[in-house]
């Protein structure tokens, strides 16, 4: 992406223009005036203008990259021609047919390079190279710890989520048009008790995910061998959890 075009070159499709406006129009809904926004961005503008730019942003061509890529090593954990009698992952070479990482990538419908996509998840160790020269899932969740646009991508797209879920919830007229939106939270957790709220958090997080994400997976059109359905739309949950600094 260009970081030089101008806001009027900006496509309806950019997930970073439509994030923005998500948190401007919310914003905005909750009373904050139009010169006061004008104020606080340009003061986050120049609080913000030392951040270190990525090199690696010609590689997301498709905005949902960072999802392919997660839902690729997902699949690498379920599916039967995937795992091995143990239930782990089978061990796959980096590049050609379809029992490879670059095929598992393809197999997502990613339009961008996905010979250009295995060299930079290699790069970011994602993947675990084996003594006999193929490579496995550094881990089951695609967890990437630095600054990247990946990263960056995936946390705009949560956002924006965010938000467009609390509009939705109230506009709807009906209870039954509700998405979940709901928080657990104390304002005064003892210290001495974040590690196990972090332990007891990662542990309850991930059986939910798994067991949504099986849900999803199931009536996922892309796995209909036949009788598509004529309209689609994306579909998810998200999870994290939260701990203000230590006093």
């Amino acid at each position: 992406m260009n970081a030089k075009r101008t806001v009027s070159s900006f496509e309806n499709s950019d997930v970073e223009y439509k994030t923005i406006c998500a948190v401007f129009s919310h914003l905005l809904a909750a009373g904050l005036s139009t010169s006061s926004l004008r104020a606080m961005t340009a003061r986050a503008l120049e609080e913000t203008k030392g951040t270190r730019k990525s090199n690696s942003r010609d590689l997301l061509g498709n905005p949902v990259v960072y999802e392919k890529i997660a839902m690729a090593f997902q699949r690498w954990y379920r599916q039967r021609l995937l795992i091995d009698k143990n239930g782990y992952p089978i061990p796959l070479s980096l590049y050609g047919a379809a029992l490879s990482v670059e095929g598992l990538l393809k197999h997502e419908g990613l339009s961008t390079s996905t010979r250009s996509l295995v060299k930079e998840i290699l790069a970011l160790g994602l993947l675990r190279r084996l003594r006999g020269g193929q490579y496995v899932p550094a881990r089951r969740d695609v967890i990437i710890r630095h600054a990247h646009p990946f990263v960056s991508e995936h946390y705009a797209r949560s956002v924006m989520r965010l938000l467009q879920t609390a509009r939705q919830n109230a506009l709807v007229k009906s209870s039954n048009n509700l998405l979940i939106e709901r928080c657990a939270h104390v304002a005064r957790l003892p210290t001495t008790r974040l590690r196990a709220f972090k332990d007891f958090a990662n542990q309850q997080g991930e059986a939910f995910i798994d067991t949504v994400n099986e849900w999803l997976e199931s009536n996922n059109a892309a796995n209909r061998i036949s009788g598509k359905p004529r309209r689609v739309t994306e579909a998810g949950i998200q999870v994290f959890a939260f701990a203000g600094k230590r006093d």
